[in-house]
């Protein structure tokens, strides 16, 4: 697959997107308005009557779904209201263009990115746990069992029955009129171990909130964060905060991180490790079933009367905060998430569910119709909120995706008239239009994500808006390198040939300028996004990643017709064209510490089945009516039943250290044809999979497939080249896009 490294300055419209990239090195009722309502507990109302507070305690006994409820009549000032992701993707995606006017002269009222590239992949990327079977009342008659049962089974997914494609999806219509959920799931409290901390030597028998704290830490000694003195002295600050906050014993002689030694309590860690190895798989399998029993209730909630899988309803355990990339809170403890933190929003005639947690109760009870989302809470770190939505294959799940590509492809519409505005505005000899336009054309050619101010404790992250003299590099040929560290801290290195108009232009933009000095110093992410609305409602950094990267995805599928391909070859040829999706979004990932073991035994697999081969075609021993192939394999582990995890991992590193066996295979004659044959094959398979291990270890395809290409585009080409479509698309993948399996084969982006 060749891609050129050109441009024409005089079309940048007709440019295909990959040809300005080079590859680096490695490296989802009716549209009735309502207000949110927000009853926030333990809050009187002006004739002194209490706001659902009395629902959420912790007891048992079901709430009375005819019980009064007073919400409050300011919900606008609700945070968990006027916080909602509905809200949000409201503002930033369906919003009118601004006025006319110049985006230059604008005064901005608010210095955030309401249209910012942020994206959410991990929520879109969230495992449903726990069967489908519903959980049923003790006592329950072996009819309404079997009811409840089947009920559950039938979990409905977007696309099953009479769905459809939402276009104000995100809007602040009314999502649904009944909610039903068992709230979240917490993690069990933390038991004491007993275990010293030393210090200057000496035994410290700390109490159990210090205890828990120093425990996290050696949780993590033997990894690469011990070694960050950012990660060891955040910490330490907080470690020694939470002494004195107890008024621990020990507050006044704690003083100096180098001197404590958690040997003693990794040690216990170790030990407890150990025995759970030393379990049997039928004992640990044992344990997975209780724990799926416990869980299961919280898996599935009902909206509007039918089930929906529930994504990750686990409040996540204090620990050390690790973030992603340098960030500057790393080490810093994630305190316990109780259930006063917890905001629950379900139905209004609807039950609360109860706390799982005796004597405690939830923060808030909301009924936010506008909103998609059964509980929410504030992370104690960074400050932003933290949501439990239903699962991937939920009904909003899926109206959202297809709301989002849809949005995509109504770009194509717009992108012709987009291109020549920032052509001509380059031109331009206002500065703020210019650096406008600028910015424009690599968000647009190069998938750049939006880039916003940094605060002092966020990592510092870079994006075409937050682009500094030091990211660039002029080159010969109108070629600039981009160098910098784009989200989660993953670098970004880049050599693009640009129209010479570009490329002069972002020159300009840095003569004169210090290397810390900011490219583009006229405008900000704001008034990018503001710009942007003037071709387009919604229109967004992300918008255009998304365009660009199925955009490219259905022009490379569609280059060559791949009839008399194998599977394994449009396979190939399929990660290929997802390989430059990949490429061009910066979609980065390290090389696995196993990747040279793994190309090395599928190398030697090679070797083998090539004199295998030989020795077949070559009918060198022959014994009767067979011939006898020599081949020499790995020994395989004698696993036993009765082994547990411990024993296992013994058994395969003893077999690990031996030599290949020679092993005597008999083929009869009139055999040997078919034999070659598939032995041809399986050499053939390996070599693609060398060669796909190879050209993807630095390449993470999931992303790309996950959050930006349209799935229709897969499954018109699958359909297209009766490639099943299991072949290319995970499990969950093809639940989260259940509402695309019904795409023609001529579907084009």
């Amino acid at each position: 697959m060749a891609f050129v490294n050109e441009s024409d300055s005089s079309d940048w419209e007709d440019v295909p997107l990959v040809a300005l990239k080079r590859k680096a090195p490695d490296v989802k009722q009716p549209p009735r308005k309502r207000s949110a309502e927000v009853a926030p507990v333990s809050k009187a109302t002006a004739k002194g009557e209490r706001v659902s507070s009395a629902r959420a305690r912790t007891s048992a006994v079901p709430v009375s779904s005819k019980r009064k409820r007073i919400a409050s009549s300011g919900s606008s000032s609700s945070p968990a209201s006027s916080s909602s992701p509905s809200s949000a993707e409201s503002k930033s995606e369906n919003s009118a263009p601004p006025s006319s006017g110049s985006d230059c002269d604008a005064k901005d009222s608010s210095q955030s990115d309401v249209g910012s590239d942020s994206e959410s992949e991990s929520a879109a990327g969230a495992a449903v746990n726990g069967r489908k079977k519903q959980k049923t009342r003790h006592g329950a008659t072996p009819a309404r069992v079997h009811k409840e049962r089947h009920r559950a089974r039938h979990v409905h997914r977007f696309g099953d029955e009479d769905d459809h494609y939402d276009a104000d999806n995100g809007s602040q219509e009314i999502k649904w009129q009944s909610l039903v959920h068992k709230g979240v799931c917490f993690p069990p409290p933390y038991e004491p171990h007993r275990k010293p901390l030393l210090y200057k030597g000496e035994r410290c028998m700390l109490e159990p909130e210090a205890e828990e704290i120093a425990t996290f830490y050696a949780t993590k000694i033997g990894t690469t964060h011990v070694q960050n003195e950012k990660f060891n002295e955040n910490f330490f600050d907080d470690f020694r905060a939470c002494l004195v906050s107890i008024k621990s014993q020990y507050a006044s002689r704690i003083k100096k991180f180098v001197l404590c030694d958690f040997s003693i309590i990794r040690a216990h860690l170790d030990s407890i490790r150990a025995k759970q190895k030393e379990k049997t798989p039928a004992e640990r399998k044992a344990e997975r079933e209780a724990d799926a029993d416990r869980l299961r209730e919280y898996t599935v909630a009902q909206v509007d009367g039918r089930m929906e899988k529930v994504g990750n309803f686990r409040v996540e355990p204090p620990g050390l905060f690790l973030g992603r990339g340098d960030h500057p809170l790393t080490g810093k403890v994630k305190k316990r998430i109780m259930p006063e933190d917890i905001t629950i929003n379900v139905g209004r005639t609807d039950p609360v569910p109860p706390c799982p947690v005796p004597g405690h109760r939830w923060g808030q009870i909301v009924h936010n119709q506008t909103a998609t989302w059964l509980a929410s809470w504030k992370d104690s770190i960074t400050g932003g909120m933290k949501y439990v939505f239903l699962g991937a294959s939920s009904t909003f799940k899926g109206q959202s995706d297809q709301a989002k590509y849809e949005k995509a492809r109504t770009l194509e519409k717009h992108v012709g008239a987009i291109r020549k505005a920032y052509t001509k505005g380059m031109r331009s000899s206002e500065l703020c239009l210019k650096q406008l336009s600028v910015a424009s054309y690599l968000i647009d050619k190069l998938a750049l994500r939006m880039g916003n101010e940094k605060g002092e404790d966020e990592a510092d992250t870079v994006g075409c808006c937050s682009l500094r003299v030091e990211h660039l590099r002029f080159l010969k040929e109108n070629r600039i390198e981009l160098d910098f560290l784009g989200k989660d801290s993953i670098r970004y290195l880049n050599v693009v040939v640009v129209d010479p108009l570009v490329y002069e232009t972002l020159e300009s933009f840095c003569s004169g300028k210090k290397p810390g000095d900011s490219v583009f110093d006229a405008i900000h992410s704001t008034k990018l996004n503001k710009h942007f609305q003037k071709f387009m409602p919604g229109l967004s950094a992300k918008v255009f990643r998304t365009y660009n990267a199925s955009r490219t995805l259905d022009n490379l599928l569609h280059m060559s017709t791949p009839e008399a391909m194998t599977t394994d070859a449009m396979v190939e040829f399929y990660n290929k064209a997802n390989k430059e999706v990949a490429i061009l979004c910066n979609h980065q990932k390290s090389q696995s510490v196993s990747f040279n073991d793994q190309l090395e035994r599928l190398v030697e697999r090679k070797a083998d089945l090539v004199k295998q081969l030989k020795q077949l075609e070559r009918r060198e021993t022959l014994d009767g009516d067979h011939v006898i192939v020599v081949a020499h394999e790995h020994v395989k582990p004698l696993f036993t039943p009765e082994m547990n995890m411990k024993e296992r991992e013994e058994e395969k590193e003893r077999v690990s250290k031996l030599d290949k066996q020679r092993v005597e295979k008999k083929v009869a004659i009139k055999l040997i044809e078919s034999t070659v044959e598939r032995t041809k094959q399986r050499i053939e398979k390996i070599d693609l999979q060398i060669r796909m291990k190879s050209d993807l270890k630095n390449v993470a395809l999931g992303t790309s497939k996950l959050n930006y290409n349209d799935p229709r585009i897969t499954v018109a080409w699958c359909k297209k080249h009766s490639l099943p479509i299991e072949k290319v698309f995970s499990s969950s993948l093809l639940q989260k896009f259940s509402w695309a399996m019904s795409t023609s084969e001529d579907f084009r982006f």
